[in-house]
């Protein structure tokens, strides 16, 4: 069971979250907070799978609550919602770390189904937000050839990442194990200074899909 942090300060909003995440087995709401300084504090004390944040906070921005709290607790998963359509906001909430950005029009099926895939590990990002961080870090400058740093079976993992697959289904396809594909990504994630699937994902489109 997946354990559950709300951020928001609409109490609305927190209710809806929760009263449609708790119908679902795999999770367990224990926590809400209705600003970026509650949801430090209770990280601070408490361990959380998924933080489910608000961009905008009455007194920090989601995207600094977002850094903060993954400093504290890297291993939480953390995927900001937000109502406004904002570029900005969306670049640095994933360079910044988040797992996932989504807007709060999505179905509460598709919601679910988001949470429990960054609770695994993979990324939560639709294809126009994975397009607008690709665009982003194609405008900043970059070391010559990073891919040089990766052998045959590391960019093919990478591959995999960018198209979506799980590490079951990468060691699936590779005939690896679920653990040493995990070890491999993690390595990979080290190699090019990236915090998550998501980060790799568009880098691989970026410096080896779009050079071939």
């Amino acid at each position: 069971m997946f354990k559950v942090l709300l951020v928001d300060d609409h109490e609305m909003i927190r209710l809806g979250l929760k009263e449609n995440l708790s119908r679902d087995s795999r999770f367990e709401v224990i926590d809400e907070a209705c600003n970026g300084q509650e949801a430090i504090d209770k990280v601070r004390n408490n361990f959380y799978d998924i933080i489910i944040m608000d961009v905008r906070l009455p007194d920090k921005t989601g995207v600094k609550v977002c850094k903060e709290v993954l400093s504290i607790s890297p291993d939480s998963k953390v995927i900001m919602l937000t109502a406004f359509t904002d570029d900005e906001a969306l670049i640095e909430a994933i360079l910044g770390g988040a797992s996932g950005y989504l807007m709060k029009e999505v179905r509460i099926n598709e919601l679910i189904e988001y949470v429990v895939k960054a609770a695994k590990g993979n990324n939560v990002l639709d294809p126009k937000t994975t397009e607008k961080v690709i665009s982003h870090m194609q405008n900043k400058s970059k070391p010559a050839d990073q891919t040089s740093q990766l052998n045959d079976r590391e960019i093919s993992i990478l591959k995999l990442v960018a198209e979506g697959k799980t590490n079951i289904d990468i060691g699936k396809e590779l005939h690896l194990s679920e653990k040493t594909v995990r070890n491999q990504l993690s390595g990979i994630l080290s190699k090019l200074h990236l915090k998550n699937r998501a980060q790799a994902a568009a880098f691989y489109v970026q410096e080896v899909k779009f050079k071939k």
